[in-house]
């Protein structure tokens, strides 16, 4: 099982000397907050139409001039813009994620990581590795989901971020598995219907059925609707822990399993395991931690997992574990050009 690779530094500064690299690495929260930073004030959409000095871009966002320059002149840098010899800054095909207005959009998610509940969960990853707790609930004593109830404005942020994520990976799983025999499937945990937007797209005799909690699903009914697929899915809320929708020939939960620890990882896999038929497949779509020695940034989005919900990513293997755990056999492991793999697997008798 592959997993996504760590992006090497910029050409210009092939194999650091280890105590700078060591130096590079502690800059890193600084790096996220100047991305942080020109996400917020939008700098990538006036740059999409072409190069521009930092006097101008800080004219039309509203920033100092000389701090918005240092800012971009940092993030050039790294690959984030290019900078010309008369000062001026383009985009890069990595600063082109921070638009607004793309389909492979990165910047809500950019916005998340810098959200004031983000930071202090991140904040208190001490915290964490002593305890084995999440800091996000030492911080708000209670788990994320909990909390969203009662902050609609951050779990905006959360959602439009999710969807962004989910919208710029699905391309990558919907083409790494053929679901041309699927004829009915159910997204179990689907949130806004992204990928099963896509699957429906890709495959018109397919049926869908989308389950999440309720407040989720009635907020993904309008997606549907712009994409005239209201007469071939059906919307339902409930409560995967307690039982999901039955008898469809096919079952996808992706980036649910990471959210959870193992036991209730098993319960969710176990509801599954009671609805679907013997003749069914489950497809579980995680970020796979890869074996030693390999780098990820799947292994560093683990460590959102410690410090905000108590879940965590797993190794292929690990996956199995939970799933022969439920009344599950993993009968094939595919890659996915992107952090996502997918574990099929068939109901044990």
């Amino acid at each position: 099982m592959t997993a996504q690779a760590l992006p090497s530094g910029p050409s210009h500064e092939p194999n650091l000397p280890p105590a700078a690299m060591l130096q590079r690495l502690l800059q890193g929260d600084l790096l996220a907050r100047a991305i942080h930073t020109v996400a917020e004030l939008g700098v990538a959409d006036i740059l999409q139409d072409g190069a521009l000095g930092a006097e101008e871009v800080a004219a039309r966002v509203g920033a100092h001039p000389q701090a918005l320059y240092r800012v971009m002149r940092a993030l050039a840098s790294v690959g984030i813009f290019a900078e010309d010899d008369h000062s001026r800054f383009t985009l890069t095909p990595v600063g082109q994620l921070l638009r607004s207005e793309t389909a492979a959009s990165q910047r809500q998610l950019t916005l998340l990581h810098a959200s004031e509940f983000i930071r202090r969960a991140k904040a208190g990853l001490p915290y964490s590795v002593r305890t084995g707790k999440t800091a996000f609930e030492m911080e708000y004593g209670k788990q994320p989901f909990r909390y969203f109830q009662t902050h609609p404005e951050d779990k905006a942020v959360f959602d439009a971020a999710m969807t962004a994520a989910s919208a710029a990976e699905v391309h990558a799983v919907v083409h790494a598995y053929d679901c041309t025999d699927i004829h009915t499937l159910v997204d179990v945990g689907g949130g806004q219907g992204t990928l099963l937007a896509a699957l429906l797209t890709v495959y018109p005799t397919m049926r869908g059925v989308l389950f999440d909690r309720p407040e989720t699903v009635g907020a993904a009914r309008r997606r549907f609707e712009d994409e005239g697929l209201t007469g071939r899915v059906e919307l339902i809320g409930g409560d995967f822990f307690q039982e999901v929708p039955s008898g469809a020939d096919a079952y996808v939960l992706k980036n649910v399993i990471h959210d959870w620890e193992d036991e209730a990882a098993v319960q969710i896999l176990r509801t599954c395991r009671r609805a679907i038929p013997a003749s069914g497949r489950l497809l579980i779509v995680e970020p796979m931690i890869p074996p030693p020695a390999v780098p990820s940034l799947n292994s560093l989005f683990d460590l959102i997992l410690l410090v905000g919900y108590g879940g965590r990513s797993r190794t292929e293997a690990e996956h199995g574990h939970l799933l022969a755990a439920a009344g599950f056999s993993v009968t094939r492991a595919l890659p996915t050009p992107s952090r996502l793999s997918i574990l099929l697997a068939a109901p044990r008798p």
